[in-house]
């Protein structure tokens, strides 16, 4: 058995919950999303799309998403099944520092839900992060249960369709 643990908050390390040997495993992914006031909503939704796409392109299917916000955002793939929307309670953020405060809250929700409803691998992601079509397939088929790090990628210049490494 081993603890769930999450450095959401700088130093500062939550435990969740355990795991044992015999809990089903999954990947959950956690995303955070903005409120619709603080920037192009429109642009927020068409981003969280290629997102949710990316992520429905999975070639192993024992995934599901958790989207934390606080308005659901107008898109028909969020009727899936394999879809849960977490509402924040807290006020809406009028600056960029509690801006990322905001972020981390609703990461934090997506991660009490994951948590309190079974178990496996929590995958924080970004509204605008696209994800490699066989992620979830080699997390669960090498289970290592000790969690992963991605730290090379691609960032994506939206306005001109270019992609570089990161």
């Amino acid at each position: 058995m081993f603890k769930i643990l999450l450095n959401l908050q700088g130093n500062s390390w939550k435990i969740f919950g355990d795991i044992n040997n015999t809990t089903p495993i999954c990947v959950t992914f956690g995303i955070p999303i903005p409120s619709a006031s603080t920037g192009n909503w429109e642009h927020t939704c068409a981003m969280l799309e290629q997102t949710l796409i990316s992520v429905f392109s999975q070639t192993d299917k024992r995934f599901r998403i958790i989207i934390a916000g606080h308005v659901k955002p107008p898109l028909q793939i969020l009727g899936d099944e394999k879809v849960e929307f977490v509402q924040s309670k807290k006020s809406i953020p009028n600056d960029i520092k509690k801006r990322i405060i905001d972020k981390n809250h609703k990461r934090d929700l997506a991660l009490k839900k994951h948590c309190g409803e079974g178990a496996g691998y929590f995958m924080p992601l970004d509204a605008d992060d696209l994800v490699h079509k066989d992620l979830v397939k080699y997390i669960l088929s090498d289970d290592n249960r000790a969690g992963y790090s991605i730290r090379t990628g691609y960032t994506l210049d939206w306005k001109n369709k270019r992609l570089a490494p990161v």
